[in-house]
């Protein structure tokens, strides 16, 4: 719902007016909306004219969600002397707030 800017956030201009959501928008439900915005005014000769717009609006990620390993204990054997920088081993972890997965430690 687009509703006047009335609270002072904005600059106080007549146009200006700021998006309300009737729910919680969550990233890991839909992380993208297309909104179709049209103005229109109250033109003096009758003739209301009117120009749409459709924006879209990426919803911003909340890590809200604890990460989940692949794995609930992890076991390794360490080769004595090994060079600097070597793979020891990999833990795999998933997040839904999150796109990446796996980290090499």
């Amino acid at each position: 719902m687009l509703q006047p800017d009335t609270d002072g956030s904005g600059s106080g201009e007549d146009n200006e007016y700021q998006l309300v959501t009737s729910a919680v928008l969550d990233r890991e439900t839909k992380a993208e909306y297309q909104l179709q915005v049209t103005c229109h005014d109250s033109a003096a000769d009758g003739k209301a004219r009117t120009s749409s717009e459709t924006l879209t609006v990426d919803v911003a990620d909340v890590n809200d969600n604890d990460p989940v390993f692949s794995q609930t204990v992890y076991r390794a054997e360490l080769i004595e002397n090994n060079y600097i920088g070597a793979v020891v081993f990999k833990v795999c972890r998933r997040s839904a707030s999150s796109s990446s997965t796996g980290q090499t430690l």
